[in-house]
């Protein structure tokens, strides 16, 4: 059956200004080096590692590479109207484990479950897939098509996980997956050598940092437990619950900062405080079989560690 031009937003302006911000996912990854330090590499994959980095990178920046890093925490944010009354809130869940292969199907299971599945499904039925579709899933990030979805990917067949049906990018390019809004592309606004970074954007558009507590380049520190000593050297002392909530807390800000983004690009104004709240989804996907027995530990709102029985 034919579908009407109705059904499908004309440019990603349009998108911008007249999606509903429910058929949205807002996401962001933490990634650290898969091993480290760099002494625990076997010799082939130090090999491997210089001929990748051409000797110009510290090892601690593998964590940038899915052929050597791996996924420790994910952020995921929604909107939620809120039948009564029409208000808006911003729900956030982010969720983090040692088991990069739990942490990851727990993610799929996210994505695949109600309504969800339900938006995605507007996708895998249109006849015009590099269309934007009206009223389906779209996931939205900063540079979240050159980096973190991809990495999902990646890590996913790594660890031998099928892919949901929105990680199916073989052969596509960057400007052809029109799921997956990118704040960093809608900024360059037709200019292709800009870069920005978030804190950056944030900043020029009037939205707290995201960047008080830490930086991506040190999350392997909180999350290996590596300290620095007075001449330099790096040594690992273990890490506390307090770095992994750090880490959680810190991947959970990049989420909210960019629904921020969204907010003004959409002429409209930022969320305050108290329409972020904490999500807790994991009981939603508990009533799989495959995911029921996984332990779940609750740091803070919203923060959550997993790990298997």
């Amino acid at each position: 059956m034919p579908r009407h031009g109705n059904e499908y937003y004309k440019s990603p302006y349009q998108l911008i200004t007249e999606i509903s911000p429910s058929s949205i996912i807002f996401l962001d990854i933490e990634t650290v080096p898969a091993i480290y330090p760099y002494e625990n590499l076997d010799q082939r994959m130090r090999d491997l590692w210089h001929k990748k980095s051409k000797n110009k990178k510290e090892y601690s920046e593998s964590a940038i590479f899915p052929e050597f890093g791996k996924v420790v925490v994910i952020s995921l944010g929604v909107f939620v109207k809120h039948p009564d009354d029409d208000s808006l809130s911003f729900r956030t869940i982010s969720f983090g484990s040692d088991d990069e292969s739990l942490l990851l199907t727990v993610f799929k299971k996210m994505i695949e479950y109600g309504s969800f599945g339900n938006l995605w499904s507007k996708w895998e039925s249109s006849t015009a897939w590099k269309k934007l579709v009206k009223d389906a899933l779209y996931f939205m990030g900063h540079n979240i098509k050159e980096f973190d979805i991809p990495f999902l990917a990646r890590r996913m067949i790594v660890n031998n996980i099928p892919l949901p049906a929105p990680l199916r990018l073989f052969g596509l390019k960057s400007w052809d997956v029109m799921h997956l809004i990118d704040s960093l592309e809608l900024w360059k606004l037709g200019d292709q050598r800009s870069f920005i970074t978030l804190e950056l954007l944030a900043s020029i558009l009037g939205i707290p940092s995201p960047k008080e507590s830490l930086s991506g380049s040190e999350v392997y520190k909180y999350y290996y437990g590596v300290y620095n000593t007075l001449d330099g050297r790096e040594v690992i002392v273990g890490r506390t619950k307090e770095d992994i909530k750090a880490i959680l807390t810190y991947c959970q800000g990049d989420v909210v900062t960019v629904a921020q983004i969204f907010r003004r690009l959409r002429g409209e104004p930022l969320l305050e405080k108290e329409q972020i709240k904490p999500s807790n989804w994991i009981p939603a996907i508990n009533n799989d079989e495959e995911l029921a027995q996984c332990q779940v530990e609750q740091l803070d709102k919203g923060l959550f560690w997993l790990s298997r029985s």
